[in-house]
């Protein structure tokens, strides 16, 4: 496994244009080689683990959670996630960590319910 990585990784860097639009601590929301956003977990030495796939449109973080919403390109909807921090470890998928896709009225309530913070960061394309 540790293999497949390593060559995954090595051929991810290796010719790949990317950019970071926005961090806090070890979350970043970052683009590869293409104009879609997605908020991964760095997990040092340039590699990171995706948490939310492209089209993150905005972001926010506290010291508990960060909260991502994300636009369908094709169908336009909107998405929200979230995440607990303190539970987050690069051994864990996505959807272990990530709480979504969720509408905005179930997001409404569990930001009211847990104290989920407010988007400070919008993306535009």
């Amino acid at each position: 496994m540790k293999r497949v990585l390593l060559l995954f990784f090595a051929f991810f860097l290796s010719g790949c244009d990317s950019g970071t639009e926005w961090r806090d601590g070890k979350y970043e929301v970052i683009w590869i080689d293409t104009p879609g956003l997605s908020l991964n977990l760095n997990v040092g030495e340039g590699a990171s683990v995706e948490r939310v796939p492209p089209n993150v449109v905005a972001v926010g973080s506290n010291s508990h959670y960060i909260v991502v919403k994300q636009s369908n390109i094709k169908s336009k909807e909107i998405a929200y996630f979230y995440l607990e921090k303190e539970k987050d470890n690069i051994y864990k998928n996505a959807n272990e960590i990530m709480k979504g896709p969720l509408s905005e009225a179930e997001f409404i309530e569990l930001s009211r319910k847990l104290g989920l913070p407010k988007f400070t960061k919008e993306f535009h394309y």
